[in-house]
């Protein structure tokens, strides 16, 4: 079943991941936009439909977070950036579904996925596509996996521990984490660090 068009807050800077592929260049087709570069096909199996929200009070989703990253070895720098990033992707923990801290997009073979369409800005222009999010089974596996995500990715680590929103927004864009103009990101990461 194909969800009805959801406008969340972080939908608004286009903040998607397409997930576990790291590449630069983003892929004509997104990561959730179907069987493309893994020749799989979804599986209804393991979808979870429109998925639940599964919201957090501010103060457990950071301190999920902060714990996930510090036990991969985060600074200071990376566990601010993170919460904000986090922040920014879930409009404060408030519509986080299925414990995706970070709206983390999966391929098909992935596991269970929640889907949802969203607008997505492709080669210059804005698409209605349905995109795949990760579902993890607690909140404290999916702060890890969101952690795990960012740590997995060197660009991204490094940009985050310079502390610099700017920084680190840049490196997201450049690795295809989301498909709005940077500065509208930027600025939501700056907000949520001030």
């Amino acid at each position: 079943m194909r969800a009805a068009p959801v406008l969340f807050p972080f939908l608004a800077f286009g903040g998607l991941l397409w997930a576990f592929s790291g590449k630069k260049s983003a892929p004509k087709r997104l990561s959730g936009g179907g069987g493309g570069r893994s020749g799989l096909a979804w599986n209804p199996e393991d979808s979870v439909g429109e998925g639940r929200v599964t919201p957090l009070p501010p103060s457990v989703a950071r301190d999920l977070i902060s714990e996930a990253a510090r036990q991969a070895g985060a600074s200071d720098a990376q566990v601010a950036m993170l919460i904000a990033q986090s922040d920014v992707e879930t409009a404060t923990w408030q519509k986080m579904r299925e414990w995706n801290f970070g709206n983390i997009t999966v391929f098909p073979g992935g596991g269970k996925y929640w889907e949802l369409l969203v607008d997505e800005r492709i080669g210059g222009v804005w698409k209605k596509i349905v995109q795949h999010f990760k579902v993890w089974d607690s909140p404290e596996l999916g702060a890890r996996g969101f952690v795990g995500y960012i740590r997995s990715r060197p660009p991204l680590w490094q940009a985050a521990d310079s502390g610099d929103p700017e920084v680190y927004g840049q490196a997201l864009a450049d690795a295809g984490y989301y498909t709005a103009e940077p500065y509208k990101y930027i600025s939501a990461l700056k907000s949520r660090m001030a």
